[in-house]
């Protein structure tokens, strides 16, 4: 042992080691684990006074695998351990060793393994079936040896080290660059949602526009007719709206189809319904899973809503308010039948309504059965 140290003096002197003072130096840790106090000793003393890579040593020392697994876990950031195998049990060092690598998770730390026993746990198994750095024997342990297995293993915990830094970093910045470009999806997710609300509604009223509507029309068309059934349609429009515009003027008359509009919207709630603006002062109510004496139903309440707006209309050629007239129409659709078949249906009940006096409603159904008789 005493020529270890006197070897270890002597390779202190290598370029490996700086001739820095080591006062205010970080250090590297050295967990010295085994159950022999001489060991602890001269081991300190053989590694003592030299410095690596600009720091010094500092010694933590267990006398036990029990001891030196709380070290562990409170001094994470343990460089290199000289881990006895035979202490407390013949396996103290081999479980010190697994504890380290899968309860703690710790792939930084050096773990050498040293043994006075040799036989007890070959190198081979130890080496192969645990996550150890090196293996030696405490005979072979010169000084020139513990010297060069202590830099080696130093050299490879800040390599790793320093390796897992940079994949910290990278994570980090690609977790930075994950979350910005998820931001930006977002982003141009609600600004695609503003365009297809943009796209799909009309820029006076504020309803959906024609677009919308056909849209919608085709899809309740395919699905209910799948389902069987019962689709119905209202197609309205302002009575005399040529007079209206020519008596108070294009700006008024925006403003009468905005209020029209909005009042008709809220008056038609249920989830599904659409409420559309079809062209000029013509607008739509799509409702699904409605009958025609549903229809009707919505009709009298659109109505109703315009009439309590009382809009004046002094040239309307009936009451002095704006109001509406309304065709009705609801079939069950058919694959071979096509979606604009309901919409021709309202615009005849619509033109019926207009020819009986305006300001009424007038279904479909009632025209067909007129025909028929």
């Amino acid at each position: 042992m005493i020529a270890m140290v006197d070897d270890m003096m002597k390779f202190a002197t290598e370029d490996e080691i700086d001739e820095v003072s080591p006062q205010n130096l970080e250090s590297w840790k050295i967990l010295i684990v085994d159950d022999e106090v001489e060991i602890h000793n001269i081991t300190r003393l053989a590694l003592g006074d030299f410095i690596f890579d600009n720091k010094k040593l500092q010694f933590l020392s267990a006398y036990s695998g029990v001891d030196a697994r709380q070290i562990m876990t409170d001094h994470p950031d343990v460089a290199v351990t000289l881990l006895d195998v035979i202490m407390e049990s013949d396996d103290a060092g081999l479980i010190t060793a697994k504890y380290i690598r899968e309860r703690l998770q710790n792939r930084a730390i050096r773990i050498i393994l040293r043994t006075g026993q040799p036989g007890q746990v070959p190198e081979r198994q130890a080496i192969i079936d645990y996550d150890i750095d090196d293996y030696k024997t405490k005979t072979e342990f010169t000084s020139q040896k513990l010297f060069t297995t202590i830099i080696t293993a130093l050299r490879s915990y800040k390599a790793y080290s320093e390796l897992a830094s940079i994949n910290k970093e990278l994570e980090k910045r690609v977790e930075e660059r994950t979350i910005k470009l998820q931001e930006e999806i977002e982003k141009r997710k609600e600004a695609n949602r503003k365009l297809e609300a943009l796209v799909n509604l009309d820029g006076l009223t504020q309803v959906a526009n024609r677009r919308c509507f056909d849209a919608k029309l085709k899809e309740e068309w395919n699905r209910l007719a799948r389902e069987q059934r019962s689709l119905a349609l209202i197609l309205f429009d302002l009575d005399s709206f040529k007079n209206y515009n020519d008596c108070y003027g294009h700006l008024a008359g925006d403003d009468c189809l905005i209020k029209v509009a909005q009042a008709v919207q809220k008056t038609v709630d249920r989830a599904g319904d659409l409420v559309a603006r079809y062209g000029g002062e013509e607008f739509v109510i799509l409702l699904p899973n409605t009958n025609s004496e549903g229809a009707i139903l919505v009709a009298v309440r659109v109505q109703s809503a315009i009439a309590v707006l009382r809009i004046p209309h002094e040239q309307s050629g009936g009451k002095p308010i704006v109001t509406i007239s309304i065709g009705i129409t609801a079939l069950v659709p058919t694959m071979e039948v096509q979606p604009e078949t309901l919409v021709a249906q309202a615009d005849q009940a619509l033109y019926k309504a207009k020819q009986q006096g305006r300001d009424r409603y007038f279904t479909y159904s009632t025209l067909y059965s007129n025909l028929n008789q």
